[in-house]
C-alpha cells in the first residue's frame, strides 16, 4: 500500500523511518568516464533519463536555478526498475533517492553528480500494525538493522 501521509494513518499503525527519498542526478562511473566532456554542472549536455514523466527532472531544474534550452531529451520509463537499470547501464544521468543506493554509490557503480537535491521532505518507511505476526516483526528487525549498517 502506498502511503502519501502519514498522518492518514489509523491509530494503531506503527512507523518506522528508513530512508530519505532525496534525489539526486546519478550517471555510472562509465558514463561519466565516457562523457566528461558533457558535464558542465548544469547536465544540460547530458542525456537525461526519466521515470514515468519528465516532471522531476522539470522539479530538480527548477530548485537548481537552472534553466536549460531542453531537458526533454531521453528516454521515459515506466517502471523506476527500468530506469534504475538503465542508469547502471550507463545509458545516462537519471534522478535516484541516493539514500536507497547507498550500496551502488560507496562501491563507485553510481557516482552522485551534484548536492542539489528534490523530494528531500519525503522518506520511505516500514509501515506495520500494533499486532503482527512474529515473522514480520522479526523481518521488520532484520531489515531495520540490514539498512542502517555502514556501507563499507
Amino acid at each position: 500500500m502506498l502511503i502519501t501521509h502519514l498522518n492518514r494513518l489509523p491509530d494503531h499503525a506503527q512507523v518506522l523511518p528508513i530512508f530519505n527519498r532525496a534525489n539526486k542526478p546519478v550517471a555510472s562511473a562509465a558514463y561519466v568516464r565516457e562523457h566528461k566532456d558533457a558535464f558542465d554542472g548544469r547536465l544540460e549536455n547530458t542525456r537525461l533519463l526519466h521515470d514515468a514523466s519528465m516532471q522531476a527532472w522539470e522539479d530538480w531544474f527548477a530548485v537548481a536555478g537552472f534553466r536549460p534550452k531542453r531537458f526533454t531529451h531521453g528516454p521515459v520509463f515506466p517502471d523506476f526498475n527500468y530506469l534504475f537499470a538503465a542508469v547502471l547501464a550507463g545509458q545516462g544521468v537519471a534522478l535516484c533517492p541516493v539514500e536507497v543506493f547507498g550500496w551502488e554509490i560507496a562501491r563507485g557503480d553510481l557516482v552522485v553528480l551534484s548536492d542539489i537535491a528534490t523530494c528531500t521532505d519525503e522518506s520511505y518507511y516500514i509501515v506495520t500494525t500494533e499486532r503482527r505476526p512474529p515473522a514480520v516483526t522479526q523481518f521488520v528487525k532484520w531489515f531495520a538493522k540490514r539498512v542502517s549498517e555502514p556501507l563499507v
